[in-house]
């Protein structure tokens, strides 16, 4: 080793890199030794805390244009668009966590079948049922693993559990809590606005209604206009007139009543055929089912990992035992010159100390 640690730089007694990239390059046995070391107990680990894990995933299509046909023309109605990385906040939003934490799952685990909410799942037990949502809300947002692809507009959702129905069962639920917040704030604003058609719409259909009748009522009390003909209006009285002008204004006020109810009859039927089309502002496009494959043992990623830090480890054993080595060799150096001074002083007093007896 002392034939390793000779010093190029013996005016200043600093270690070069030159130095170190030598000495690195002649124990580089010693360094990949440590390394598989290391690798091959990353594996052992990892093998050894494995279980068993299930990955279930479901991929959406978060906004999408329809053609819709509406009484005399076509029309095109857009769904609402979701902006890109509402979904995040979405998802993160303690109201959708809470409902995917309370509702109930059914499946198989350990050859029992199981039907209970996920509270009983994480086997998480605290002072008080609030807490427990809260504690397990937050295991939920963590597991769940989210894949947007801004080109395409489909966004994959992954939850991993040791069950395989129970992960389907989670995302399938993930997706109908997402869904119905959408639905909640897209169509929220419609919704008013048909209440309010309908409203202006029954009021308009008895309005006509009620006109009608007046004109019917009218027309059956005053048969005798419709018997008179042009040669025989000379001879007709005041009354006539005055209820030939009654008779058309009956008509007028039906026919403005009839073409107000029309055109309002014709927004309520877009209005209801928008909410149609928006009745689901996000569409699936894979359901999550429970025939998965369970998620393969990452032995492999704790093995890269033990060899990266076998490397570490081994490089700063190697450069630890130099400097060590180094020190020893200066401090046997020092010893060395220290020993020869006081063996001189000795010398030097044993000389003076002899003249002075004579």
């Amino acid at each position: 080793m002392n034939n390793e640690l000779e010093h190029n730089n013996s005016d200043n007694n600093e270690i070069s890199i030159i130095d170190i990239i030598a000495v690195l390059f002649r124990r580089r046995w010693l360094i990949l030794i440590i390394a598989i070391v290391c690798m091959i107990l990353g594996g052992v680990l990892a093998i050894a805390r494995y279980k068993v894990k299930y990955t279930a995933s479901s991929s959406i299509l978060l906004q999408q244009p329809r053609n819709v046909t509406v009484m005399k023309g076509s029309y095109v109605i857009p769904k609402k668009s979701i902006v890109p990385g509402t979904y995040k906040v979405v998802l993160g939003s303690g109201q959708l966590l809470s409902n995917v934490v309370m509702a109930d799952y059914s499946y198989s685990l350990n050859g029992k079948v199981i039907n209970n909410n996920l509270i009983n799942y994480y086997n998480i037990k605290t002072q008080s049922d609030k807490n427990n949502v809260y504690a397990v809300s937050n295991i939920v947002k963590d597991s769940i693993k989210t894949s947007y692809n801004k080109k395409t507009f489909v966004l994959t959702i992954s939850y991993t559990t040791t069950s395989p129905q129970l992960s389907a069962a989670i995302v399938n639920n993930i997706v109908k809590q997402l869904n119905l917040y959408y639905q909640k704030n897209f169509n929220s604003s419609a919704r008013e606005n048909l209440g309010f058609l309908k409203n202006s719409l029954d009021s308009a259909q008895k309005e006509l209604n009620q006109s009608r009748i007046k004109l019917g009522r009218f027309v059956k009390k005053n048969k005798q206009l419709s018997n008179i003909d042009e040669n025989s209006k000379s001879s007709s009285t005041t009354s006539f007139y005055e209820s030939k002008l009654e008779l058309n204004k009956l008509e007028d006020d039906a026919k403005v009543k009839k073409e107000l109810f029309s055109n309002i009859s014709e927004k309520y039927q877009m209005m209801k055929l928008e909410l149609l089309a928006q009745a689901s502002t996000i569409t699936v496009l894979e359901q999550a089912n429970s025939l998965i494959k369970p998620s393969p043992c990452s032995y492999k990623k704790y093995a890269a990992i033990g060899f990266i830090l076998g490397l570490i480890v081994g490089i700063g054993y190697v450069i630890m035992i130099n400097c060590i080595t180094i020190f020893n060799l200066e401090r046997t150096q020092i010893e060395e010159v220290s020993s020869g001074v006081k063996s001189d002083l000795n010398k030097l007093l044993r000389l003076i100390g002899f003249r002075r007896k004579k």
